[in-house]
């Protein structure tokens, strides 16, 4: 049996290097079938990783609280930026102090956006501006790596703290030094007080990217922005106090303090992991669809070179079954070359695949996972399609009269 397989295997070999360059167009229609779908599936399960890293990191005990209707009530994505903001108005001064004074929360951050370009002796740059208060490291958990981040004493001081990202793009690349630096921020100059450790995704997937923007006190902001709107607010309760019990309370304080209406909704980080596993699954699906009409493509693909190489091997075949070859040993070589052209097809896609997410890691901020169960199904389920697309040649290959097959030419 052993030997059988191993004669199949040799003219497969054989056959695919006489026919190189319809056997190579065979296998990168394989190829092309496999690269598109470990890509996204790779980048999905990357998206997937920093967000849970980014909620680890958070912790499980906070929730974020935006103006405007919770997403599924309005059927749209999680999107709602700055547009909700102008629809419901952002929170007020009265709206802090509600939260602030509900039993069981710990630490507060409101988060403002605070309009207007930023430049450095080296840069004249549009980074975003946000401000909080000096409890946004409690709140967040998030870690300065550099300096430190401003004190409550502090506020009236024009100090800031700075992405890791924009501190690169302010200082030309050299994060580690900005902390003394300065930067104009309209028309004042604030001192970099710190730089923040990188951040994993944007908190709760927020419409800010916290590692490209500037951190200011929300003292600084009210006094040079009279714009600057609070947009979200971070709370985390106190030790011992759950989510569930927090949220009914927070939702009363609120409601009362905005007139009655609840025109807010609050984000936990179950929600958040919710909403992108619901994402992702959706995607899943559609990679699904996707893949299966490439893999199609793919072995019809081969079953037509299967189809051309039964007629153009006619007499070959005539004088096998001449010489005693039977049918199943017919039907065999041609599934040999079959599952040779899918496997080395199959294994170049995989290599590709990872090529491709090298690149992307290195070259955006990207960091897309193939896992190995996702890459051995989809080449796996590229073999089993050429070979099952293979069995049809193979028959009719088999099926041939000796005598008929002679007399081809």
């Amino acid at each position: 049996m052993s030997s059988f397989l191993r004669g199949n295997f040799r003219m497969a070999l054989a056959s695919i290097k006489n026919t190189r360059w319809r056997s190579g167009a065979t296998m990168f229609g394989i190829v092309v079938a496999i690269v598109p779908v470990l890509t996204i599936l790779g980048i999905g399960e990357g998206v997937k990783r920093q967000i849970v890293e980014q909620v680890r990191s958070f912790g499980s005990d906070v929730m974020l609280v935006r103006p405007g209707l919770a997403p599924e009530r309005e059927g749209l994505a999680d999107l709602q930026g700055l547009w909700q903001q102008q629809a419901y108005g952002a929170f007020t001064e009265d709206d802090l102090k509600a939260t602030q004074a509900v039993e069981g929360v710990g630490s507060i951050a409101p988060i403002m956006v605070a309009p207007g370009s930023v430049r450095s002796e080296e840069n004249d740059k549009q980074i975003p501006v946000v401000a909080t208060t000096s409890d946004f490291l409690e709140a967040t958990k998030y870690k300065v790596q550099h300096g430190d981040f401003f004190s409550q004493s502090d506020g009236a001081r024009r100090i800031a703290v700075v992405g890791r990202v924009a501190a690169e793009t302010l200082f030309d690349g050299d994060a580690g030094a900005a902390v003394g630096r300065v930067f104009e921020y309209r028309g004042e100059s604030f001192i970099v007080g710190g730089v923040l450790q990188r951040l994993g995704s944007p908190t709760f997937g927020g419409s800010i990217d916290l590692n490209k923007a500037i951190i200011i006190s929300e003292q600084q902001a009210k006094h040079l922005a009279n714009n600057a709107a609070t947009y979200q607010i971070i709370v985390r309760p106190t030790p011992g106090v759950t989510l569930s019990q927090l949220q009914p309370r927070l939702e009363q304080s609120l409601t009362e303090s905005r007139g009655g209406q609840k025109d807010y909704h609050i984000v936990t980080q179950a929600e958040t992991l919710d909403s992108v596993n619901r994402i992702l699954t959706l995607l899943a699906t559609l990679i699904g669809g996707i893949a299966a009409i490439s893999l199609l493509v793919a072995g019809i693909g081969i079953m037509n070179i299967m189809l051309v190489n039964v007629t153009e091997r006619m007499h070959e075949i005539g004088i096998r079954k001449a010489i005693g070859a039977t049918k199943r040993q017919i039907a065999g070589q041609f599934m040999s070359e079959a599952a040779v052209l899918s496997t080395v097809g199959a294994v170049a896609g995989v290599i590709l695949s990872y090529l491709v997410m090298y690149i992307l890691r290195v070259s955006t901020q990207l960091q897309p996972i193939i896992t190995w169960q996702a890459a051995v199904f989809v080449a796996g389920l590229a073999i089993i399609i050429g070979v099952a697309f293979s069995v049809l040649p193979a028959l009719k290959a088999a099926s041939k009269d000796p005598i008929e097959a002679l007399r081809h030419e």
